[in-house]
């Protein structure tokens, strides 16, 4: 969107953020042997051939279609997704969801050759393969919504106008929250924006605000930290 967003991220579309568990519990067993030689059959059948795939006259790269059902599923799955895209999303989310215009046939294709490389027909990519794709999106956005939340907040928000400032020489050592907020920059619209801003970066030792009295009105002083100007 604009501050950095070089779409790097929303490559990596199969993320989670993951809770930490509130006990530790010791766990000393056997691997499922059944179950690791099981998933080790089915990547030594798909290493070697894609089941069903078929291949257009001319051309080397096999494909596979949706079956009619599955095709309706990813057909409505679709429709939801682009008027979600189409709602007023951050630019960061927005980029991060049009990509799962890929993900969700990608998910559908592996878990529709993972049930035939297990033993189930071959054919078009199924009705079942389709849902838990599109399930598996719901689930992994769950997750982008707390990835990207760091990002989207107002507060955070606030703060990168802040730094763009500084970097532009804008707001410059000394000056003051009143005066920073008189230039209605986007995001910094009211001293409340500010303040919000001007406290997560003192977090980050950016800066520090602190208070001077000029024998009339006090004022609140923007005070940068010499190393970060150093490196601007």
């Amino acid at each position: 969107g604009g501050q950095g967003d070089d779409g790097l991220l929303q490559r990596f579309q199969v993320l989670v953020w993951p809770d930490s568990p509130g006990e530790w519990k010791n766990v000393d067993r056997w691997p499922d042997t059944p179950a690791k030689q099981r998933a080790w059959d089915i990547f030594k059948r798909l290493a070697d051939d894609i089941p069903g795939a078929e291949t257009t006259e001319g051309e080397t790269v096999p494909f596979l279609r949706y079956s009619p059902e599955g095709q309706a599923v990813f057909d409505e799955w679709r429709s939801e997704l682009e008027t979600r895209i189409r709602t007023d999303l951050h630019p960061a989310m927005e980029s991060h969801l049009a990509k799962y215009r890929k993900l969700m046939p990608s998910l559908s294709l592996i878990f529709h050759l993972v049930d035939v490389a297990d033993g189930a027909p071959p054919g078009p990519v199924s009705e079942g393969a389709a849902i838990m794709a599109a399930a598996w999106c719901e689930y992994l956005e769950s997750h982008a919504g707390r990835i990207y939340k760091g990002a989207v907040t107002p507060e955070m928000e606030a703060a990168r106008e802040i730094v763009k400032r500084i970097r532009r020489k804008e707001i410059k050592d000394g000056d003051t929250i009143r005066e920073i907020w008189r230039h209605h920059w986007s995001r910094l619209t009211s001293t409340g924006e500010v303040r919000v801003g001007l406290a997560i970066l003192e977090n980050y030792e950016w800066l520090t605000v602190s208070a001077q009295d000029t024998g009339g009105r006090r004022s609140e002083v923007v005070r940068l930290n010499p190393k970060i100007l150093l490196n601007i």
